[in-house]
């Protein structure tokens, strides 16, 4: 192959890629980031506003004991859930940026700027499911009711729309079945802006046969995960991909 034909396959090549990781991913986002990647933190003055170099001449400063607050180990584990899930946007954001970035590049004919931009997107990419997984199983932290002597696991379907949700569940009913206890699903805290997400995570378990009850909280329901067996679930032997499904944040 001469080095014309050779420079033309690159360039197909590269194109294949740039397009597949552009309408490879998702266009939902939350919100905005407050901080890109890890180790790269963007601090932007707003207008109107001066950089503070020293503090104020006129602060005052206490000698006095002040006993540091106590962060209980469930505030914790919530604290370090919501880093997580922030985390995970962020370098899903970070990776569809760069990405466009790529498509920039190789419309002006800069190829090695496109394989640049390709490869930094696709480690936040890795990142942002390394983080994702990370907080599902923050998910799987056990807590115990005394009087019933059975252990409960919380999953939080709070910040997650209908297709995730049920991919969640479909990754913990797997995960949990057999077991002894049950697991607490949370869909809402009552908001009826979260009422077709309920609907469909109901339908999904009766559908499965699945049996549950309902919490003092109606947005809160309990499933007794012994009486499930894996094998009579429909998405057994699922691939795994399936229960590490590429959520949208």
């Amino acid at each position: 192959m001469d080095l014309p034909q050779s420079r033309d396959k690159e360039r197909y090549d590269l194109q294949k890629e740039v397009l597949a990781s552009l309408f490879n991913v998702s266009e939902r986002v939350e919100e905005a980031p407050q901080r890109i990647g890890v180790g790269r933190r963007v601090v932007q003055q707003r207008p109107g506003r001066k950089i503070v170099t020293e503090p104020y001449k006129d602060t005052e400063h206490s000698n006095g004991f002040v006993k540091p607050l106590q962060e209980s180990d469930e505030e914790k584990e919530d604290n370090r859930y919501k880093d997580l899930r922030r985390s995970a946007m962020e370098h899903w954001i970070t990776m569809k940026e760069y990405f466009k970035c790529a498509f920039d590049a190789y419309a002006k004919g800069d190829l090695a700027s496109a394989k640049k931009f390709i490869k930094e997107g696709q480690d936040y990419n890795i990142m942002a499911r390394q983080a994702n997984e990370m907080s599902n199983q923050l998910n799987l932290v056990p807590s115990c009711r005394e009087e019933e002597k059975s252990c409960i696991t919380t999953v939080d379907l709070r910040d997650h729309d209908k297709g995730e949700a049920i991919s969640k569940m479909k990754y913990f009913l797997s995960t949990l079945s057999e077991q002894e206890g049950h697991m607490k699903v949370v869909i809402d805290d009552g908001d009826t802006k979260k009422a077709s997400l309920r609907r469909r995570v109901l339908k999904f378990l009766d559908k499965e046969s699945i049996k549950w009850t309902v919490e003092e909280n109606q947005g809160t329901i309990l499933i007794q995960m012994n009486d499930i067996h894996p094998t009579e679930l429909s998405f057994y032997g699922e691939k795994k991909a399936t229960h590490e499904s590429e959520y949208n944040f």
